[in-house]
């Protein structure tokens, strides 16, 4: 539909190499059921991970608030 194809970008190789490291090998070895699959992003190249006990910052400038919370009303599971 007249989209451009960008496969110089850094983030468009890292996804390739995802899919032959990881993801083919592991429909090969039938991990990943490819007739019931669903898949979902919201596209960021972001990695975030959330913790409900923050991670640790270590150059912080108070030591009583030493921790950075990426989701603080995060719940375990």
């Amino acid at each position: 539909h007249g989209a451009e194809d960008d496969r110089e970008r850094v983030s468009y190789v890292i996804e390739m190499i995802f899919n032959l490291l990881v993801v083919e090998p592991s429909i090969q070895k039938g991990l990943i059921d490819t007739n019931n699959l669903i898949l979902s992003g919201d596209g960021s190249c972001v990695h975030i991970h959330s913790s409900q006990f923050g991670h640790k910052v270590h150059d912080a400038p108070d030591p009583d608030v030493n921790y950075r919370y990426t989701a603080p009303d995060v719940s375990p599971q």
